[in-house]
């Protein structure tokens, strides 16, 4: 009767040890899905629609100036 009384609490111990652990890492992996998934604020959008202006400004360029030299 008392292997089994010990072999029980011994394995409550280990579900509660791994339970907490497991919650641990979940809230971890909810809070990093959280941060991917918002959307981007105005301001952030504008500065990557300016950087792709600036990007393209002198492919632009080079094909006028090819388009006006044929």
């Amino acid at each position: 009767m008392i292997p089994m009384v010990a072999f029980l609490v011994f394995m409550a111990g280990a579900w509660l040890m791994l339970t907490l652990i497991s919650n641990r890492n979940t809230s971890q992996a909810e809070e990093r899905l959280e941060r991917i998934g918002r959307p981007k604020s105005l301001a952030e959008i504008e500065l990557s629609s300016e950087r792709s202006k600036d990007r393209f400004a002198g492919m632009k360029d080079a094909v006028s100036t090819l388009g006006s030299a044929l």
